[in-house]
């Protein structure tokens, strides 16, 4: 842990809800499910029984989200959230959070959003202004819709050298409703994350 990052434990109550949120979060990917259950801060997976802690570290603007249990490796996701108002005053709500798929060369992120968006025009994202990055829904649910992307080696450069994400959906209008994602912290986060 770097000497400026806090570790944050998170309640038995909140672990259960952000590894529901993974969970549901993972199954938008190719790569097969493992079994286990999170209870209150118990992985079972049949016979054997790990406390299993997860932590939160902020890295600048982002966050690195760490699930720890005794005598394996830690494993880590980076994240960070954003809002703002819509034309007609409701809060709107992006998170861009990397998804726990570790059979892949590269890294998966997704972009989740609310559910009353016009799903055809897509998101819109762009680093400082620079070129445009169409992404396509993948799916919703109950919590949201979903966006997920591969962090290519060319993304990864723009988002390392930028300093803010502007995140475009639209509104059932087809209205355009921008998110600014601070870029702070996004190297640091990877490097703990293992991007």
């Amino acid at each position: 842990m770097s000497g400026s990052a806090q570790r944050t434990l998170i309640a038995p109550r909140c672990r259960a809800i952000a590894a529901a949120t993974l969970v549901s979060l993972a199954w938008a990917t190719s790569a097969p499910a493992q079994s286990g259950l999170l209870t209150d801060g118990v992985l079972t997976d049949g016979a054997q029984a790990t406390k299993q802690q997860t932590f939160i570290e902020p890295f600048e603007d982002w966050q690195v989200i760490c699930d720890e249990a005794p005598d394996s490796k830690s494993s880590c996701s980076m994240a960070i959230s954003g809002k703002t108002t819509d034309a007609d005053g409701r809060l709107v709500g992006i998170r861009l959070s990397q998804l726990p798929v570790k059979t892949r060369s590269d890294a998966l992120f997704a972009i989740e959003t609310p559910l009353d968006l016009l799903l055809s025009k897509g998101i819109e994202m762009r680093v400082d202004g620079g070129p445009v990055m169409r992404l396509a829904f993948r799916s919703c649910h109950s919590d949201g819709c979903l966006a997920p992307f591969s962090m290519i080696s060319t993304i990864a450069r723009r988002f390392r050298k930028g300093d803010a994400l502007d995140i475009r959906v639209f509104d059932l209008n087809a209205r355009p409703i921008e998110v600014r994602l601070s870029l702070q912290g996004f190297s640091a986060a990877g490097r703990r994350a293992g991007i």
